[in-house]
């Protein structure tokens, strides 16, 4: 029986792990060999010539820009997804209360994550290309071109304009980044037990109390798992800075270079989230 449940588990794991293999460990070795080579693409596929450290010399010792971007983008990115992560969890509290209309409201705070694929993709890529060209630091989900415009033809000050608008882009922006992390936290809070609560109103203690000292605590584990996937989002998403410019090296045909660049950055990342993992593992509470 136990041989039984074992091959059961084997077989129902199989598309797992073909999966994984062809879509993950496959590419990524091909990743690692492709950043040593100089990659060109011919009629019969890619060709490849092994230049050693070339590609990576060139990135991280002549590039001028490649460094300082990545440095330029820990440092946005940083403050980012803490603003995320807070925001986040704010809406979630706000959300997990009873009030008129809550679960239209949920839906629209999910609602980015519905749509944020197919053609919503494709046209972020593209925004992502031509700030490449036009060599822009950085891209909004929510274009306000038409609204400054419109505020310029009205006679108000161009500082005054790009402040308003260039908050209302971040604003959009912050609100489209949190959808899953919101459902997450709001998932973590209702799980909580009526209990932990009970004991807090006999105790006397106040919201904020109950907050800091049972709701945070409580919800650590997946404000773990919620940092690991806004990192990896952030870092990954086609508008910022660094991931451009991998782009436009793609597009430009420097493969070698661009998957270099890739790579670096894939592993500093790796880098990062697991000094993030042995820092808060040991204070993350387990029921």
């Amino acid at each position: 029986m136990e041989r039984k449940i074992k091959l059961v588990g084997t077989v129902f794991l199989l598309p797992w792990i073909f999966g994984m293999i062809n879509f993950f460990i496959i590419p990524i070795a091909r990743a690692f060999w492709w950043s040593f080579c100089d990659v060109r693409i011919v009629v019969n596929g890619v060709e490849t010539t092994f230049k050693g450290w070339e590609n990576f010399d060139y990135i991280l010792f002549k590039d001028p820009n490649y460094i300082r971007n990545i440095v330029s983008n820990l440092q946005d990115l940083a403050l980012s997804i803490i603003i995320i992560i807070v925001f986040s969890m704010f809406v979630a509290v706000l959300l997990n209360q009873k009030f008129r209309g809550r679960s239209l409201v949920r839906s629209l705070f999910f609602l980015p994550v519905i749509v944020s694929s197919g053609i919503i993709i494709k046209v972020l890529k593209e925004d992502a290309f031509l700030s490449v060209v036009s060599k822009s630091k950085e891209t909004h989900i929510f274009q306000t071109d038409a609204v400054q415009s419109v505020l310029y033809s009205l006679g108000i000050q161009g500082g005054i304009v790009d402040s308003f608008t260039g908050f209302a882009s971040q604003i959009f922006d912050l609100t489209w980044q949190s959808g899953l992390q919101i459902i997450l936290f709001l998932a973590a809070l209702q799980a909580i037990p009526d209990s932990y609560m009970e004991v807090c109103d006999i105790e006397g203690a106040s919201k904020w109390e109950r907050f800091w000292t049972v709701t945070f605590p409580v919800v650590a584990p997946t404000t773990f798992i919620v940092f690991v996937y806004t990192v990896i989002a952030s870092f990954t998403d086609v508008r910022n800075v660094v991931m451009s410019n991998i782009l436009g090296l793609f597009n430009n045909m420097h493969l070698g270079t661009a998957v270099a660049s890739a790579v670096f950055y894939f592993l500093l990342i790796v880098l990062l989230l697991g000094i993030i993992y042995q820092l808060t593992k040991k204070k993350v509470f387990i029921d």
